[in-house]
């Protein structure tokens, strides 16, 4: 929302309709307590006058519906305010009571005059009637005071029918009675009207402000989310501390596309982006559909880690399933972009450390031997295969069929016994495939 839509809103006192309904729903959330604890003393004080009325009166049946009448009503009002949906008719709700409260009250004082049981003198009886039309004012005030136009043109309204009744039943000049209402009603009329708009206005300030910082808190949160894991996030907002965990066991993935640099040579930077987008943005939902976490790309290099920032028994097997799915798309999304895909994956699991990296621009990251080992079966595995340790191996047993490699000499580590990872024993036996024959006809591991 631009400054000049928000002056505009605030001067006409109206939002956009989804807006405007929760500035109510607020406004209502705020007010009912206030309007439930009202009703529930005016009950019990209404109950406590009655019931010391009966016994000053003799002792009266206490069932009397005189007696009763009233707090049930105010009761069942209170009960009222606990409907469904209340909130958005609940000031026009009051403003019937009220206008009928003051139909009869100006019926009963009109009633008393022509009867000539009115104890008031006519200078009383225009003062009573005046300080009633202010007391109407407050009352109105409170309940319209977020209905600016409905409120000002009640408040014409009570003060023309208070005037028209003084000139009918009070007996004094017309010039007397439009005086005092000039002096007393007019002036009162034009402050409760300033101080309904003012107010009104202030209130809706007060919430528009309110509501534009948490949209850019929750796009902050959001854009936070997108960059870190949500746990991490959680964390973050918790607390400033520094967070640095320790894992015990985790499962880290590498993926690279084979032989990119040469391909991705004298192409435009668009096309290599878009590229490089459409692939790793189908594996993100790959990574999310498996609840894993994805940690950065590098270039055409891709990192995921299973098993932080929260631990699960199944890490091994979930990445194993995620290289597997993201080998199959790789394929599929070759044929589709007529571009040779073909990742090298490598994955190895141990020990690691984990935390949130910098202060500007966080960055969740992972490392320790297990990134290196998992990084380095990346780089010396077979473009279209996934190249796993013999620790990965032995995890995953018999779920999965698996090819020794034999060893293979890898940085910092020296000669590393590894496997190739084939396919998942559950979904091949789904899809009614023969999973006993691995590449070039060498024993599996079973």
């Amino acid at each position: 929302m631009t400054n000049a839509e928000r002056d505009t809103c605030l001067r006409r006192l109206r939002f956009p309709d989804e807006l405007e309904s929760a500035f109510r729903f607020d406004h209502f959330r705020k007010t009912v307590p206030a309007l439930r604890i009202g009703l529930g003393l005016m009950a019990v004080i209404v109950s406590t006058q009655l019931f010391g009325g009966q016994l000053e009166a003799g002792g009266r049946s206490l069932t009397d519906p005189g007696m009763i009448l009233r707090p049930l009503t105010l009761l069942a009002l209170l009960g009222v305010t606990f409907l469904s949906g209340f909130w958005r008719w609940w000031q026009w709700f009051f403003l019937g009571l009220m206008a009928f409260r003051f139909a009869v009250g100006f019926a009963d004082i009109e009633s008393r005059i022509a009867a000539g049981s009115a104890s008031l003198d006519p200078i009383g009886r225009l003062f009573f009637l005046g300080m009633l039309t202010l007391y109407g004012m407050v009352i109105l005030t409170g309940v319209l005071r977020l209905h600016f136009g409905w409120g000002a043109g009640a408040q014409l309204i009570l003060a023309a029918t208070s005037l028209r009744m003084a000139l009918d039943l009070v007996r004094l000049p017309p010039p007397q009675i439009s005086t005092l209402y000039v002096l007393l009603v007019l002036p009162a009329l034009v402050i409760v009207l300033f101080a309904s708009y003012t107010s009104e206005r202030l209130q809706r300030a007060a919430f528009l402000n309110s509501h534009l910082l948490e949209v850019e808190r929750a796009k902050s949160e959001t854009l936070l989310r997108n960059t870190l894991p949500d746990p991490i996030v959680d964390r973050l907002l918790a607390c400033d501390g520094m967070i640095a965990d320790d894992h015990v066991e985790v499962t880290v993935l590498f993926a690279d596309i084979a032989d990119f640099t040469p391909w991705a040579a004298g192409k435009p930077a668009r096309q290599v982006l878009e590229f490089l987008n459409r692939v790793f943005s189908r594996f993100d939902q790959l990574v999310e559909a498996r609840g894993l976490e994805k940690i950065k790309t590098v270039g055409d290099c891709y990192m995921v880690v299973s098993g932080a920032p929260e631990a699960r028994a199944d890490h091994v097997q979930a990445a194993a399933r995620l290289a597997l799915e993201m080998r199959a798309e790789a394929g599929r999304m070759s044929a589709e972009m007529d571009a040779p895909i073909r990742f090298r994956i490598g994955i190895h699991t141990g020990p690691l450390a984990a935390g949130v990296i910098g202060e500007k621009r966080f960055l969740y990251d992972v490392w320790g031997d297990t990134v290196n080992t998992a990084s380095r079966l990346e780089s010396q595995g077979v473009p279209g295969g996934i190249q796993v340790s013999a620790e990965v191996a032995e995890r995953l047993g018999s779920e999965f069929v698996l090819e020794p490699r034999g060893t293979v000499e890898l940085k910092g580590k020296g000669e590393v016994r590894t496997y190739l990872l084939l396919s998942d024993r559950g979904k091949d036996a789904e899809a009614g495939r023969d999973a006993s024959v691995g590449l070039a006809g060498k024993p599996l591991v079973r």
